[in-house]
């Protein structure tokens, strides 16, 4: 019997996200799941006002529209802040809210831990559409070679992570230039 830990190393191993995860499940079923998440969510400042600059933004809203670009692989602020202008689907759900840069990295600083549990919620449901596509087509199954199947809520979790730590890392490159 492998330890879970042991199938949990060789799940990431297996697991290539793509940078995009639109590639997987398309924008308009993207952008569904991170509505549902958002709204499943039991956070104090849910519902209540996201304040910067004098400015007053709706938490759910700013949470859902920095979920969205991140599982589209968009990792620093400046891009966020540019694709709210080109990208349908984060027009759809900025709504025309001009959110700079600057209230991207604070939102992500002060709600790292929310933003964090939609991107893995995303990204496990993500995974367990895969491995089900997987085992029922022509294409072999990822656990088809006798290991365990992979905790598709931690490797969710784990790339939630990741995907963060690559947005604070390209805002301090960003920064420090």
């Amino acid at each position: 019997m492998v330890p879970p830990a042991a199938a949990n190393r060789a799940g990431r191993d297996r697991v290539r996200f793509p940078a995009d995860l639109r590639d997987w499940v398309g924008a308009e079923r993207l952008l569904a799941w991170v509505l549902e998440e958002v709204s499943h969510l039991e956070v104090a400042a849910r519902g209540s006002g996201f304040h910067h600059g004098g400015e007053v933004f709706n938490f759910n809203q700013t949470l859902a529209t920095l979920a969205y670009a991140y599982l589209c692989g968009l990792e620093s602020s400046e891009q966020v802040e540019e694709a709210l202008e080109t990208d349908p689907g984060l027009r759809y759900l900025g709504r025309g809210v001009p959110l700079s840069a600057a209230a991207i990295r604070r939102f992500r600083r002060l709600h790292r831990g929310a933003l964090s549990l939609v991107l893995a919620q995303v990204l496990r449901r993500a995974l367990a559409e895969r491995w089900s596509l997987a085992a029922g087509s022509d294409k072999p199954d990822p656990a088809a070679d006798g290991s365990a199947t992979p905790d598709l809520a931690g490797l969710g979790a784990a790339e939630a992570e990741a995907r963060l730590s690559r947005a604070v890392f390209a805002d301090t490159m960003a920064l420090d230039v």
